[in-house]
């Protein structure tokens, strides 16, 4: 189903299909607009389970509440490339210009601070506790390492990855996008799917599903591309989905849509 114009937003239910194996999946999955709010933000990084709200203003971190705000900054390790919520009692912040991690509690204090001075560490995503997900561009490998222990447990093989730019995670799965691939890997570090048709960003859904987006157009796929997609009329900027909403950012405003259960 195609949305003509933003405006008819609201009226809409929109509906994806799984595919697993080539074959249709008997549930469908459906979402209808919800609500829009505005958000001042260079970046969106996304929404967590307790519904809280994390972006970036200024190279600040900000983390919004329904009843607070808190914020971090650290000027000595200049820019923040990404910020990872998988875990909201462990956020992880990586300043990639000095190939540091900064491990932020859920009131963004800071509790511990990873300077890698062996690797060259170009990607980072939370893993399980005490873990993170590191693409080491030295050695072209993917990485699950314990940060406590300082410690590797899982890598892959090199991966010869061009233009590697985007790393998203889980506890038992890390996404890696290129300028032409996606690359899903296990936690034991082997490559267990790659997507190669054209999109421009992903998000993570619930069960390891990935929402792919294409010129603003949103669809789910594993080896077939939906027919059945979510057409806006923006360019989405970046995307969550947490506790069966998707949230849309775009010119500082918040677009959320309710997952609707079967």
């Amino acid at each position: 189903m195609y949305l003509a114009n933003f405006g008819c937003m609201k009226n809409y239910l929109i509906t994806f299909c799984f595919f697993f194996g080539g074959f249709a999946f008997a549930q469908d999955l459906n979402f209808s607009f919800l609500k829009e709010r505005p958000l001042k933000a260079d970046v969106f990084f996304g929404v967590d389970q307790f519904d809280s709200t994390y972006y970036g203003l200024d190279n600040v971190l900000y983390k919004t509440t329904p009843s607070k705000t808190y914020q971090y900054q650290n000027l000595a390790l200049g820019t923040i490339s990404s910020v990872s919520i998988y875990n909201p009692l462990e956020i992880v912040v990586f300043y990639r210009d000095f190939n540091t991690v900064v491990i932020l509690d859920k009131a963004l204090n800071e509790i511990q601070k990873i300077p890698f001075l062996n690797k060259n560490i170009t990607l980072v995503a939370k893993a399980g506790k005490n873990q993170l997900w590191l693409y080491n561009d030295d050695d072209q490998q993917l990485e699950l390492y314990n940060y406590q222990t300082k410690t590797t447990i899982a890598k892959s093989q090199p991966q010869g990855i061009v233009l590697p730019f985007e790393l998203k995670a889980t506890a038992n799965f890390a996404w890696i996008e290129t300028f032409d691939k996606l690359l899903v890997f296990n936690n034991y570090g082997n490559l267990v799917n790659t997507y190669t048709f054209d999109f421009d960003d992903f998000t993570l859904l619930n069960n390891d599903s990935v929402l792919f987006n294409f010129n603003s157009e949103f669809f789910l796929a594993d080896k077939n591309i939906q027919e059945n997609r979510l057409k806006v009329s923006f360019k989405i900027e970046n995307t969550s989905f947490a506790n069966d909403k998707l949230y849309l950012f775009f010119n500082n405003r918040i677009f959320i849509y309710q997952l609707l259960k079967n």
